[in-house]
């Protein structure tokens, strides 16, 4: 305690301090306050720059403000049709959220994917992690770890170290037809209802498991969801696209992955249901490659792990495989059945060129790639039903360099997510005045020069440059062989015409309850 002789006079200036306890309790609230105006103005300051970067750039006003409005438009299940409008609202480049661009132009695109590109993967990317420490071929960022990851796998997904890569798809055709023909065709006079969206399912999960383990799943023997892997990837699906746009969540899943006790939340091979079991099954099958005396197999497991993936590595591209490589196959494939089997001009005109390859002896049975390939009309309907309903329809976003870039006369800076509307993309005016019309014709009406460059548009749906898809020989192999070799056998009748199937879409689109008649074309042909 201060204390001074009587005779001192006191000015304010040299009067002590008095602590007392207002002061104390006070004290904590006033630091309390200080915090909170301090990370206000830090927000208000990041908001107003965010804000200010892009203000230029036209799209949905709250867009600008809050990554809200992207969540509101993936959580509706019908993205890419909202994405469609506000292309058409506000031009080819848009503003969807507060760091988040939309292009529907292909040109750009395409410079965007290109190799040797500045642009770099988004953080989104990171929502494809099924081990929140561990990239995969989907999730990498770093140009150079990609591109390794890529090398590592290529061997395997093209089939070079794989032992009849062909041969395998045709046994899991046949054996899809058998299925079909032994319990699903109707009669002349009774009608077994069949959803062959689902069989469609089944058979690409049989083809891809079988050609990465040497045996398949037994999707289309059982008839069922093998593991309940596909009502896990449904289930999946609209959380990860919610974790693309909301970032923060994929860096708090790294950041608990280290946390004893905590980590147990995460998904783990101990579970018995969800995305636990597809790990589970996927290090099961990578375990029984490590065993002594083991004999090295020719499928794709044993061509990762000779090109020198680790196991935990094997593990995640595996999981890959199974969640990405099946649906978007299966995806493909229904919607240019659905577009054929509803089009009666489409339908005539591919079965005659079918049966004309038949009496002519020019196609196989199951019919090679080769001889696919030579059926002009059967490569305009398959590259007709990718356009009209790309199975893909994520933003796949770039991020823009750090000397920023100019895009359709607007300058972007740098560290700009860029996303792609792809089904924008495959409207373009380069497929014509109809493209909203599943019109094959297009494909063969044209000159060189214009299929040229409609293909060049065409093949964004499987990504380009550095990103392309590695899985496209074996999507295009069960698109070709499935068509004819259904057409050959059955006629196929849609229920329900007015309403052909259910559809949703979240990052994938998922076709389903597509319910058809199947009637074997002989007994049709019986007078």
């Amino acid at each position: 305690m201060f204390s001074y002789p009587l005779e001192t006079p006191l000015s304010p200036w040299t009067m002590p301090p008095r602590i007392t306890m207002f002061h104390i309790r006070c004290v904590p609230g006033l630091v309390m306050l200080s915090g909170t105006v301090v990370l206000a103005t830090i927000v208000a300051i990041t908001f107003v720059s965010s804000f200010l970067r892009l203000r230029r750039i036209p799209g949905p006003w709250w867009a600008a403000f809050t990554r809200l409005w992207l969540v509101r438009t993936l959580a509706l299940g019908d993205a890419a049709t909202e994405f469609d409008n506000v292309n058409k609202a506000y031009g080819p480049v848009a503003r969807v959220g507060t760091n988040h661009l939309l292009i529907d132009d292909p040109w750009a695109a395409r410079r965007i994917l290109e190799t040797h590109s500045r642009y770099v993967r988004s953080a989104g990317f990171d929502s494809f992690k099924h081990d929140p420490r561990l990239g995969n071929i989907v999730s990498e960022q770093e140009p150079s770890m990609h591109n390794q990851l890529r090398r590592k796998l290529a061997a395997g997904y093209s089939g070079k170290d794989v032992e009849s890569v062909e041969g395998n798809v045709n046994i899991r055709i046949l054996e899809c037809m058998k299925t079909v023909d032994e319990d699903w065709t109707s009669s002349s006079n009774s009608t077994k209802l069949f959803d062959i969206s689902r069989m469609i399912q089944y058979l690409t999960m049989d083809v891809i498991t079988h050609l990465l383990f040497g045996d398949p799943f037994g999707y289309v023997r059982t008839q069922s969801d093998v593991h309940g892997f596909l009502k896990i990837v449904q289930e999946r699906l609209p959380v990860v696209e919610q974790f693309s746009v909301l970032t923060e969540l994929c860096s708090l899943l790294v950041l608990i992955s280290y946390i004893p006790w905590v980590k147990n939340i995460l998904p783990s091979r101990r579970d018995e249901h969800g995305v636990g079991r597809v790990m589970k099954a996927a290090h099961q099958a990578v375990v029984k490659r490590f065993q002594p005396d083991i004999t090295p197999q020719n499928d794709m497991l044993g061509s990762f792990l000779r090109h020198g993936l680790t196991a935990d590595q094997a593990e995640s591209e595996i999981t890959v495989a199974l969640f990405a490589g099946s649906d978007t196959t299966a995806t493909s494939t229904r919607a240019t059945l659905v577009h054929i089997i509803t089009n009666p001009l489409v339908y005539t005109k591919l079965q005659r060129e079918i049966d004309q390859a038949i009496a002519s002896g020019s196609i196989s049975s199951p019919i090679a790639i080769d001889e696919a390939l030579k059926l002009p009309y059967l490569q305009a309907c398959i590259k007709e039903g990718l356009r009209i309903l790309p199975p893909v329809a994520s933003l796949r976003e770039r991020v823009t360099p750090p000397e920023g870039d100019f895009l359709n006369g607007f300058f972007v800076p740098g560290g700009v997510n860029v996303g792609f509307n792809l089904r924008a993309m495959q409207r373009n005016k380069v497929f014509g005045s109809d493209p909203e019309v599943f019109r094959p014709e297009r494909w063969l009406e044209q000159d060189e020069e214009r299929i040229a460059e409609m293909d060049k548009v065409h093949s964004i749906i499987f990504n380009y440059g550095e990103s392309k898809c590695l899985g496209m020989r074996i999507a295009n192999l069960t698109l070709n062989k499935f068509f004819v070799e259904l057409l050959r056998r059955f006629d196929v009748t849609v229920v329900n015409p007015c309403h052909p199937f259910e559809t949703i879409c979240h990052q994938i689109y998922f076709v389903k309850e597509l319910i058809v008649r199947c009637a074997r074309r002989e007994d049709l042909q019986r007078p």
